[in-house]
């Protein structure tokens, strides 16, 4: 049986003495910024559509 980590013993003694962990500490960088790809997508979805409307332009 392989060793258990420090930090899920910890987590399992926080729990069962019903004290929550910090929200800090659950959460990571990468999800501290999940708007940065949304917006990303959208500027992209609005060029492209930009760029549809004006060839459909030109091509009048």
């Amino acid at each position: 049986m392989s060793p258990v980590p420090v930090s899920a013993v910890a987590a399992v003694a926080c729990c069962a003495r019903g004290v929550r962990p910090a929200p800090a500490a659950c959460r990571s960088e990468r999800s501290d910024r999940w708007y940065v790809p949304l917006f990303s997508l959208i500027f992209l979805m609005i060029c492209c559509n930009a760029r549809i409307i004006c060839v459909a332009n030109a091509r009048r």
